[in-house]
């Protein structure tokens, strides 16, 4: 839980989004470094920051993944209850609440976040959506923040 225990209260934070049917939520330190993931059914997705966050001033942004209907893609949403739209809202509503910036990604820059952070998502689908909110939040702070990426880190240290 965010704000509890062993000194990660100390810095600020940035969480990552992956909403959808499975809702992946990653929280990285000012440094890059992921302090804590989950991946969350809807109804544990839609409560988990009023819940889990206990110090919400502790956040400086929250990073979504935009969901955009396509409309090659609308006929396989037939009977869907858009689950990563409510997720997406009830997140943004907690986040206006507690006067946290929204950052709304794009799905496309994952590519470019896993080649900076070196974390993939594993071939099974159902175990990468922290991996895909903990990229958006990682992209965000490279570019936000100038942190050095784990590329640039192996680089350095000549390492592949």
């Amino acid at each position: 839980m965010l704000g509890n225990g062993g000194g990660v209260t100390r810095k600020p934070f940035v969480i990552g989004l992956d909403p959808g049917d499975t809702t992946g939520i990653a929280i990285l330190d000012k440094d890059g470094i992921c302090v804590k993931q989950e991946q969350l059914r809807l109804d544990d997705a839609l409560a988990y920051p009023s819940t889990h966050i206990k110090k919400p001033e502790l956040v400086e942004a929250l990073v979504i993944e935009d969901f955009i209907l396509y409309r090659r893609q609308a006929h396989k949403q037939v009977g869907q209850r858009f689950q990563a739209v409510q997720v997406i809202g009830a997140w943004k509503a907690w986040a206006a609440q507690n006067g946290i910036r929204v950052v709304i990604q794009p799905a496309n820059i994952k590519a470019i976040a896993q080649k900076w952070s070196k974390v993939v998502p594993p071939t099974n689908h159902s175990q990468s959506h922290w991996i895909d909110a903990f990229n958006h939040a990682y992209y965000f702070m490279v570019r936000e923040f100038n942190i050095t990426t784990t590329a640039e880190r192996r680089r350095k240290n000549g390492a592949s």
